[in-house]
């Protein structure tokens, strides 16, 4: 590979893992360990969302890694803290007016990540595995309530609970199935530097400033490639369809897309 796409390479890395880490707040790898890690596992002509996906794979390997092993326990002691940050967030998400609550489903997701960290079949998908443990702590907490219920108004308030576990997750397999949609439009754009632009821009919030310093472009050729891209997506009728009830960023890419 010539030296300038090897550095090009380089410099889109190093940015994409200091946007994550500081999003995240990952301490497990160095930004420069991450890096070298993820050079190392990418395929021949990356796209942006391939690198993205190869760094969090690689931080996700190395997470597992860390839970998983034995030999070093104060490693494995940061792992768990990592991991139970990484819960304790998307609990408060799912549950934004229960702070304690989330608190005690990640303690409860943590306890079953660690007696069951055998089943995750693969190093890749432990964030995954442990976002599913996370999901049945507040399973199993919802039915809980519901059960101990010892009159009707308790029974109502509980079972109030549980419909709202239940649409909430409901609303996770909606959004899995419109990110599939949106991949599958996204798919349709031949020239891949526009669907580099629509996913910084509507998926990942990117401003076309740093979309064009990004692929090395001006901001009106930004502007250019957006549109155009925009205008194939028109054509996509699934994606227009699922508008109303998908996230923000996608809705807005819908919604551009449907005018």
């Amino acid at each position: 590979m010539p030296t300038d796409d090897c550095s090009k390479r380089q410099a889109s890395c190093q940015l994409l893992v200091q946007r994550l880490i500081a999003q995240y707040g990952w301490t497990l790898l160095s930004a420069e360990a991450l890096v070298e890690q993820t050079l190392h596992s990418l395929p021949a002509n990356p796209t942006l969302v391939t690198l993205q996906k190869s760094v969090i794979d690689c931080y996700t390997i190395e997470l597992y890694a860390a839970c998983h092993q034995s030999i070093d326990p104060v490693r494995r002691e940061q792992g768990y803290r990592e991991l139970y940050r990484i819960l304790l967030g998307s609990a408060r998400k799912w549950r934004p007016d229960q702070a304690v609550t989330a608190e005690e489903r990640a303690q409860r997701a943590l306890e079953l990540v660690f007696e069951q960290i055998e089943r995750c079949q693969s190093s890749t998908t432990f964030l995954a595995f442990a976002l599913y443990k996370l999901r049945q702590a507040f399973t199993e907490a919802d039915r809980a309530m519901v059960e101990s219920a010892t009159s009707l108004d308790e029974a109502t308030e509980h079972g109030e609970l549980a419909r709202q576990a239940t649409a909430a997750w409901q609303a996770v397999e909606i959004q899995r199935e419109h990110h599939e949609i949106i991949q599958a439009a996204l798919a349709t754009l031949a020239d891949e530097r526009t669907k580099q632009v629509i996913v910084l821009k509507f998926l990942e919030g990117w401003s076309d400033q740093e979309i064009g310093r990004q692929l090395a472009i001006t901001e009106n050729h930004v502007r250019v490639l957006r549109n155009r891209g925009l205008a194939q997506l028109r054509k996509q009728q699934q994606l227009i369809d699922s508008a109303e009830s998908y996230d923000s960023g996608v809705k807005n890419l819908a919604g551009r897309a449907s005018l």
